[in-house]
């Protein structure tokens, strides 16, 4: 069963979160800067775990160290000298639309959007969190909505996964939910299971 008070719990860490962090300049000179194109997909090139991997296979979505100059909506990565992720820049047309700072606790890597002068940008954070070097969860939060996603490694080659998109205080707060298995090698998905809001009105 749903724990809805863990979600909003969720909720609440990333709005905490992203009042306490401060916009950072980077110096790019000292960096190592990798591209993406979106290719028209939405929400992806931002997490780690199995769903936004396998959308990434699917269209043919891979980092690189070039760009080509007729290619106007993409990722751009900026990471350390130790190939840490500092940075995610969204460009749409061919100019910054959001920029996705990354800060870290024990367990938790947040990428929090700002504007390119680094001030309030109104869309989602996102959230992964590890366990051994796996992810274990990931949600993407804006305002009351959490879009969640759990892993659960049953062996070395297969995680249950469990999606819920919940919107805390909602006429009908339970948007999805979506149950599934990933196998890992070669990576892909069986859902075993999908609903939604609509079927409930």
């Amino acid at each position: 069963m749903t724990d809805y008070s863990y979600l909003q719990s969720l909720i609440d860490q990333v709005r905490e979160i992203r009042k306490q962090t401060a916009f950072q300049e980077i110096d790019l000179a000292e960096c190592a800067i990798f591209y993406m194109p979106t290719k028209k997909t939405s929400y992806v090139g931002f997490r780690q775990g199995c769903r936004d991997q396998l959308i990434r296979s699917q269209n043919g979505m891979t980092e690189s160290d070039k760009i080509r100059s007729t290619t106007k909506d993409y990722l751009r990565y900026i990471r350390n000298a130790n190939g840490e992720l500092l940075r995610i820049d969204s460009f749409n047309k061919g100019r910054v639309d959001c920029v996705f700072q990354v800060c870290r606790t024990e367990s938790v890597r947040y990428l929090l959007p700002f504007s390119e002068n680094g001030g309030y940008y109104p869309t989602y954070a996102y959230a992964t969190r590890y366990e051994a070097g796996r992810v274990a969860e990931e949600y993407m939060v804006n305002g009351n909505q959490i879009v969640y996603e759990a892993y659960s490694y049953t062996s070395d080659n297969s995680a249950d996964y469990f999606r819920i998109n919940y919107v805390a205080g909602g006429n009908y707060p339970v948007r999805e939910t979506e149950k599934g298995i990933f196998y890992l090698s070669p990576l892909s998905y069986e859902e075993t299971f999908s609903d939604t809001w609509l079927n409930h009105r």
